[in-house]
């Protein structure tokens, strides 16, 4: 049977957090193989995103306007294991975590609540049947990165949400080049030439602004 991910060699020199002790899936059963969307690693600086620039003000912002829903993960471990879990992406001062209950373990034990690092990990998808949801992270820093919009600006989040607001979309990379902390000045820039992305942009929707500037790049003459 193909192998359910493909390992990324991503390699980050980030600041490593604490270590739970040993965490087990609350389940194993990977007979539904989630849709293979690994892509090539991202360009991204060497201590990405934990260089002093980190937008800690802005994620502080993201984890009040933004609800990290339950999903199931599928996890590929650096260890070579794969798992598969229900759980939600966490944040606090040290940066993302994946967590859930392990239902195997007593509700007085401590353990019964399992935390899972970006540092533990190799990739993490969140795959949903009902609606074919499958969103790739990539384990960069302390968080993971899920692509939010895909196209010649591409745009990444921390959260693996569909319905982000326009504070979750933090970082932008411009074709295939690095990955950068996402403002609208360095928007306003980017979308130069696209007086229509420019409009939405001054309007303050980056998320429109940006898709537009998308849209007419794959479609220049509807321009």
């Amino acid at each position: 049977m193909k192998a359910f991910f493909i390992a990324l060699a991503l390699f980050c020199s980030a600041t490593l957090y604490a270590q739970p002790a040993q965490v087990r899936p609350t389940r194993s059963d990977f007979s539904t193989t989630p849709p293979n969307t690994t892509t090539a690693p991202p360009n991204l600086p060497p201590d990405f995103p934990n260089e002093p620039s980190f937008p800690w003000e802005i994620f502080k912002q993201r984890h009040k306007t933004e609800t990290d829903r339950t999903h199931t993960y599928y996890i590929q471990m650096k260890d070579s294991a794969q798992w598969s879990v229900e759980g939600k992406i966490m944040l606090d001062s040290n940066g993302y975590y994946l967590t859930w209950t392990d239902t195997t373990v007593k509700r007085s034990d401590p353990q019964r609540i399992k935390n899972l690092y970006p540092a533990q990990t190799l990739s993490i998808i969140r795959h949903d049947e009902e609606d074919r949801t499958s969103l790739e992270g990539q384990p960069v820093g302390a968080a993971w990165l899920f692509t939010a919009i895909k196209g010649k600006l591409t745009v990444y989040a921390t959260a693996a949400e569909t319905d982000l607001p326009d504070e979750s979309l933090l970082y932008i990379r411009v074709g295939d080049g690095p990955i950068q902390n996402l403002n609208p000045e360095m928007l306003e820039k980017l979308l130069q030439g696209d007086e229509k992305a420019l409009q939405l942009l001054r309007k303050g929707k980056i998320r429109k602004a940006i898709e537009q500037y998308d849209a007419a790049v794959r479609s220049p003459i509807q321009n």
